[in-house]
């Protein structure tokens, strides 16, 4: 009797050690969706940044040059 109260409280134990890491692999499956949605946000500001530094950079140089031929 007392092994079988063993082994059932095992299991139970084993059984919330298990449940307890499905929500982990849950929460972290999430975790990396969220990294890699944000890592696609960050590319696209940070093209957009570089397409207005370019831009701005552009005119600048036809600043200088309109300046220059004064």
């Amino acid at each position: 009797q007392t092994k079988t109260n063993e082994f059932t409280e095992k299991d139970q134990q084993i059984k919330e050690y298990q449940s307890k890491l499905d929500e982990l692999n849950k929460e972290n499956t999430q975790l990396r969706e969220q990294i890699e949605r944000n890592q696609q946000e960050n590319n696209i500001k940070i093209n957009q940044i570089e397409k207005e530094f370019h831009e701005k950079q552009q005119t600048q140089n036809e600043f200088t040059q309109r300046t220059e031929n004064l």
